[in-house]
């Protein structure tokens, strides 16, 4: 007898919601909260401007996001409040998670005009920071450190004899010495594992490099303190400006930057060079090594190798530019500190082999 309505028990025909499996559609489909909120950014510190400013405050806001990421005005949302003002903030949506965290890293704490600075988080940050419990309702003001006068990083000019200084690597030892005219050098300094490859003085003096496995190390004053961390892994050579404002850094092997890295952004990601701000401690822009002309192997077919030019980036003599030539093409001039390319352009010089800048300094208007 085939079943009717009224002969139908209650789990006739059917499952009960335990007895189903719905592991492959959880698996696919299910959306797992950071996962779909891993390209949004939340933008602070915007002004506070009337609904019908705010078409055109977009439109500004939107050429500086995109000098990081991809985004367009319909993925920013900046809600108003019950007297149609922007309330100071907004939420942005970018195409990738990797562009969320260039965000966070690029534009955080940069100019938007001279009366805004931008504050830039990812939401899901703000989401597992700001939970119940993590942040408290009380505010207390932060803790200020004393002020703590550093050494001097030319203490060596006001030596009374005018003595020279000069540094020696021998063994696993890094000496620091004073240079005598006649008797031996007076040892200053002498430090067991200095470094992990070789050291190199800035053009002026005023910083002793040491090289390591995760990056380079500056040196200073009377008690050679360290200044800095540039983290370049596996940096192989490096190139002061000849006013010790910049820094390039090189490695063979391209950097692997980490997702939660400090420092580095996904810019520098396989990348070779790095040009830095010396006095931050941060990179202004990264490049690759461009292949070397001639050929792969010999006539033995065994590989060839090629040696990099170095300096591979030559600055002017005030630092206000510096370039780099593509062997027998081009050569491109970046504007520092921003590091833009001068006219946007490459200058092509078909055959070029080498260049120079001119060692006085120009008096620019």
């Amino acid at each position: 007898m085939s079943p009717s309505f009224d002969n139908l028990t209650e789990d006739h025909g059917s499952e009960s919601e335990e007895e189903l499996d719905f592991s492959d559609l959880r698996e696919n489909y299910d959306v797992r909260m950071e996962e779909g909120l891993d390209t949004f950014v939340v933008i602070d510190g915007l002004p506070k401007v009337p609904q019908e400013s705010k078409q055109k405050l977009v439109k500004f806001l939107l050429k500086k996001l995109n000098s990081v990421g991809r985004t367009k005005e319909d993925a920013i949302f900046m809600p108003l409040d019950d007297k149609n003002m922007s309330e100071g903030f907004a939420f942005v949506e970018y195409a990738t998670p990797q562009q969320a965290i260039e965000a966070t890293k690029k534009l955080h704490g940069t100019p938007l005009d001279k009366k805004h600075t931008l504050a830039v988080n990812k939401l899901t940050d703000i989401e597992r920071y700001g939970r119940e419990g993590r942040v408290n309702d009380e505010y207390h003001p932060p803790e200020l450190e004393d002020f703590q006068e550093r050494e001097h990083l030319r203490w060596w000019l006001g030596d009374p004899n005018g003595r020279d200084q000069m540094v020696m690597h021998r063994g696993d030892s890094v000496g620091i010495f004073w240079n005598k005219k006649k008797d031996n050098p007076e040892n200053i300094i002498d430090r067991l594992q200095w470094t992990e490859m070789f050291v190199q003085w800035s053009p002026l003096g005023t910083y002793l490099a040491t090289m390591h496995a995760r990056g380079v190390q500056l040196w200073g004053g009377p008690n050679w303190q360290r200044i800095h961390r540039i983290p370049h892994p596996v940096c192989n050579l490096i190139d002061f400006s000849p006013g010790e404002k910049y820094l390039t850094t090189w490695s063979f092997k391209p950097i692997e930057v980490a997702e939660d890295d400090p420092v580095l952004s996904m810019d520098e990601d396989g990348k070779n060079y790095i040009i830095w701000d010396v006095a931050t401690g941060k990179p202004l822009r990264s490049f690759q090594t461009h292949d070397l002309p001639g050929p792969t192997e010999d006539e033995n077919g065994q590989p060839v190798k090629k040696k990099i030019p170095w300096p591979a980036f030559k600055w002017s003599a005030d630092e206000k530019y510096v370039a780099r030539m593509l062997d027998g093409q081009s050569i491109s001039i970046y504007e520092l500190p921003r590091m833009v390319l001068l006219d946007k352009t490459s200058i092509k010089i078909e055959g070029i082999r080498d260049f120079e800048w001119s060692p006085a300094t120009p008096q620019r208007e």
